[in-house]
């Protein structure tokens, strides 16, 4: 499984659905990368890959300090997920590779 890249995804969220972009760079058994949330970059932390799932950590800095984990399953060109914002619940997602 190749996960690098840059992927469009699609967050489900209460306000609606939101497109970001999520890249990563991925070295052996983790990752690295970013989270472009529009208004924010927030560099993915602690990326572990197991197989086709991903894992990571993140923290939001702006428009206030939270700190939030992220999995997904990559299937090809498509991955799905859910990132975990705490008090402001789960988000599922789901997007496809640019090329």
């Amino acid at each position: 499984m190749n996960a690098a890249g840059k992927w469009k995804i699609t967050a489900r969220t209460p306000v609606g659905d939101l497109d970001w972009v999520l890249t990563i760079e991925k070295a052996a058994d983790s990752f690295t990368g970013v989270l472009d949330m529009v208004e924010s970059q927030v560099p993915l932390e602690e990326g572990k890959v197991d197989g086709d799932q991903l894992t990571w950590q993140s923290t939001l800095q702006k428009p206030r300090v939270l700190r939030f984990s992220g999995r997904a399953t990559v299937d090809r060109d498509a991955i799905s997920g859910e990132i975990v914002m705490g008090i402001y619940g789960t988000r599922p997602f789901s997007g496809s590779r640019v090329i």
